[in-house]
């Protein structure tokens, strides 16, 4: 950290949460999904559009006078990243004129699935949208800083998914009244399970699915659903009661890279749910639709090995509580 130079390899890929999800469903769906975003008039806007020709970019725009969203990360030897430098202030942009610009294509949408990168008042305008329309949403936190943003409104309350991590979920709880002032414990998986299942309690009494991604020690889903049911079900069910079901790791090796894992991950799922799949098929998919990503250069690999088409199911979920909901 003195101003030399090192040496070391330098690769450019295309990334963002929201366009890694639209990028991979793309990839494992047949029918494209609509991508509204924004890019600045420069080379990386128009690398980012030359990467997504399979999706629908229409609403898409480009914003004269500011900067494709890019983030450079510094990682070492051992593939630890270092540190980043984020340029994002074009989120900002993407404000609610332009969603709702396109308020008839998320109305007739059979999911609308939303980050936390954009503003406060794009996120309520657009929650708004969905609700009014009956539309069932998808939300990803994206980040600690901002998986709070849908819970500043009551509209949150209409969510049908979120995928917090664990980081992401004990903010959530904090927010919404849940104290929690322990360690995480990795190394006792029933008492991790059971310090998530305490955190994510607030969110079960509205949200009928809640997928808390936990790395290398795999998934927990807390849902409101059998494991025969389609999770289509689950975006409109009522929720009467709450199954808290843990699924173990896949494990494997030649890991390329980690930047796009989760994301694929949740398209895999996304993909399974629009198809009719079952939970525990959709998990399958999901996590193999991961490895795939691990096992890329790119956050998003050019195609998958694991595709609608095949068996699932072999991943069998551990029902570790169930709880009656009366509200």
């Amino acid at each position: 950290m003195d101003g030399r130079t090192v040496k070391g390899t330098i690769r450019q890929s295309a990334g963002g949460v929201g366009r890694n999800i639209a990028d991979a469903l793309g990839k494992l769906q047949r029918c494209p999904p609509l991508l509204l975003s924004a890019v600045g008039p420069d080379l990386y806007g128009q690398f980012l559009l030359d990467n997504i020709k399979h999706l629908n970019c229409s609403a898409v725009e480009t914003k004269e006078g500011s900067r494709t969203a890019c983030y450079t990360t510094l990682i070492d030897k051992d593939g630890e990243t270092r540190f980043g430098v984020g340029d994002m202030d074009i989120h900002n942009t993407i404000d609610k004129e332009q969603v709702k610009r396109y308020k008839k294509d998320i109305e007739n949408g059979s999911i609308l699935i939303m980050d936390g990168n954009i503003p406060q008042e794009t996120i309520n305008a657009t929650l708004e949208i969905a609700s009014n329309s009956n539309v069932p949403v998808w939300f990803e936190p994206t980040d600690l800083s901002k998986a709070c943003k849908p819970l500043e409104t009551d509209l949150w309350k209409n969510i049908a998914i979120m995928t917090p991590n664990l980081a992401e979920l004990k903010e959530m709880a904090r927010h919404l009244g849940q104290d929690f002032n322990e360690e995480f414990n990795f190394i006792n998986i029933e008492k991790l399970l059971q310090q998530i299942k305490f955190l994510v309690t607030p969110l079960t009494l509205e949200i009928p699915i809640v997928m808390v991604t936990m790395g290398q020690h795999g998934m927990l889903m807390v849902s409101c659903l059998t494991t025969d049911e389609p999770v289509l079900n689950g975006f409109t069910k009522k929720i009467s009661e709450c199954y808290f079901r843990y699924y173990q790791p896949i494990k494997i090796s030649n890991v390329q890279n980690t930047s796009g894992a989760g994301d694929c991950t949740a398209s895999g799922f996304i993909a399974g749910a629009l198809s009719g799949l079952t939970e525990p098929e959709c998990v399958e998919l999901g996590m193999k639709a991961g490895i795939d990503s691990l096992q890329s250069n790119n956050p998003v690999p050019e195609s998958f090995k694991v595709s609608l088409g095949q068996k699932y199911a072999v991943i069998s979920p551990i029902l570790i509580h169930k709880d009656q909901h009366i509200k």
